[in-house]
């Protein structure tokens, strides 16, 4: 039982250390002695784990996006009874506050350097987890153009240009760290995460309106809005858990 704890604390290390030095350097930059010393591991101990960095890397996009959160998301609001526009409103705020709020900030650079530099393991990620998801999107937008509050001509171009808009933010929030311009400030302060939120959910509710028809944005209650940040701090404590105790943990 000791061997096989160390055999799992060993392997945790190394792809603590990993998303580490994948985080700052990105793939191409990450070399293995370097996860070896951040991991305090000798370096063929990577090797027999995984093989290849690229079994590693492949392993750390695997460990640090596993939770099914769409479902857990969907079991805490079970029975609320909303508008379409209600709906899409939280959809947003979830959109824009779980990457933040709730994802490993390491993992969330390794996934902005893959969307940058268009790596292949991109296109895992993206069939395996990322569309999957957004798949609920569409059901929003649609069951608002079912009755007839919404009004597109490609749904999926409009989730995209939520996602990209996003992404886009993100990325520009790192290289913007390094940069001393006045508007970067504006741009990425402490408070530029609601400013990012009203915009896009003001842009997204504008384009979606059908010609001749008032914007209207829906007030959600407070109660609503609590229980969304409590459902964003449970992701994020259960994405902590998992990441200690691994992905096929039973706890």
């Amino acid at each position: 039982m000791a061997s096989i704890e160390k055999h799992l604390e060993t392997k945790e290390r190394i792809l603590q250390a990993a998303k580490e030095e994948f985080s700052d350097k990105g793939f191409d930059g990450a070399r293995m002695g370097a996860i070896a010393k951040r991991a305090c591991a000798n370096q063929a101990l990577l090797h027999y784990y995984f093989d290849t960095k690229e079994k590693l890397y492949e392993e750390v996009l695997h460990h640090y996006y596993f939770l099914e959160d769409e479902q857990l998301i969907r079991k805490e609001v079970e029975g609320w009874s909303l508008s379409p526009e209600e709906t899409l409103y939280m959809g947003i705020y979830l959109l824009v506050n779980l990457p933040l709020g709730a994802f490993d900030p390491d993992f969330i650079r390794i996934i902005s350097r893959e969307v940058a530099e268009g790596r292949n393991n991109l296109k895992n990620l993206m069939s395996k987890y990322f569309y999957p998801r957004i798949s609920s999107f569409v059901e929003v937008i649609q069951y608002g153009v079912d009755q007839g509050v919404f009004e597109t001509e490609n749904t999926y171009m409009v989730i995209m240009q939520m996602v990209s808009f996003i992404i886009v933010y993100e990325n520009q929030r790192e290289i913007a760290k390094n940069l001393d311009f006045p508007w970067v400030e504006f741009l990425f302060s402490e408070h530029s995460k609601e400013q990012m939120f009203q915009f896009l959910l003001k842009h997204t509710f504008k384009g979606l309106t059908p010609v001749g028809k008032v914007v209207k944005i829906p007030k959600i209650s407070d109660e609503k809005m609590q229980q969304l940040d409590r459902i964003i701090a449970k992701i994020g404590s259960l994405h902590s858990k998992r990441v200690k105790s691994g992905p096929d943990s039973d706890e």
